[in-house]
């Protein structure tokens, strides 16, 4: 965000590959049953994403919650 405020936004182009490449590792961890590894930094890759790019951010929560909002089910469950 700090970025975006000093040199303004960057073309659609690039959010776009950022975020299939965001998809793209969530697969990987998926496939490779690593969630619990990764689940908390691409948590936090996706809110960190809030407020850059027009949608960037709601499709970078989206792909979290798509392949593991599971695991914040499971967190409250848990408690």
């Amino acid at each position: 965000m700090d970025f975006t405020r000093a040199y303004g936004d960057i073309d659609e182009r690039f959010y776009l590959t950022v975020s299939s490449i965001y998809r793209q590792a969530l697969e990987y961890i998926m496939k490779n049953d690593l969630e619990e590894k990764f689940v908390d930094r691409s948590r936090r890759l996706a809110e960190r994403s809030q407020g850059i790019g027009g949608g960037f951010g709601d499709a970078m929560v989206e792909f979290y919650y798509d392949y593991l909002g599971h695991m914040e089910e499971e967190e409250e469950t848990e408690d």
